[in-house]
């Protein structure tokens, strides 16, 4: 069993793919990553796929813009350190490239290591309208490649939402049960503050 990364950014038909054989495949921007991304939003080590078992894992590696996994639009933006269990089909977010996970027998055609990069500069210069040349892909790649982490200016994925006091009271956001629970535990722990403040005062 080995893993397939399917980059759908890329906008190409079939979508140009990886598969990782080995126990543990770097993912980022840098040229000695085992699964490379040439894009500002992507990290020089972005993130590790890891084999335990007959599980793969996927672990953000402190990324600039984070790691998402997840089947729905929204991903899941995983903590640094903290593995996840990856599970056929789903998509992962490296900043703000979209790859789908695909668990294979590892006798599919893919793309070559070395060829990806490339690959993914060309579909970009040409979504540009530019003439991917090789000359022009070639120092496109090295440009991305020298970006430090901290130089690229993109939108940080949106904190999940804080729900306030006020909110308990908005019926569009929750039924009125729940604003009814709310106070009806506020009342209990200020009768009981009460009573224990009482007896501490009258012994």
């Amino acid at each position: 069993m080995a893993i397939e990364l399917q980059v759908l950014s890329a906008g190409l038909d079939p979508p140009p793919s990886v598969v990782i054989k080995a126990r543990r495949a770097s993912l980022g921007r840098a040229p000695h990553c085992d699964v490379r991304i040439p894009d500002p939003s992507v990290s020089q080590l972005h993130a590790s796929v890891v084999k335990r078992g007959e599980h793969y894992l996927l672990i953000d590696e402190g990324s600039h813009y984070g790691t998402g996994v997840g089947l729905g639009p929204e991903p899941v933006w995983l903590v640094p350190d903290a593995p996840r269990i990856l599970s056929d089909g789903e998509h992962i977010w490296l900043g703000q490239i979209e790859l789908r996970v695909r668990l294979v027998d590892g006798r599919g055609k893919t793309t070559e290591r070395d060829e990806l990069p490339l690959t993914l500069v060309r579909a970009g210069l040409t979504s540009l309208g530019l003439e991917p040349s090789e000359e022009r892909v070639a120092s496109t790649l090295s440009e991305l490649t020298d970006l430090p982490d901290e130089e690229v200016q993109l939108p940080s994925p949106a904190p999940p939402p804080r729900l306030g006091v006020a909110d308990l009271f908005d019926e569009d956001k929750h039924p009125p049960w729940k604003a009814d629970l709310f106070v009806a535990g506020l009342a209990l722990l200020i009768t009981v503050g009460c009573t224990l403040f009482y007896f501490r005062l009258h012994p």
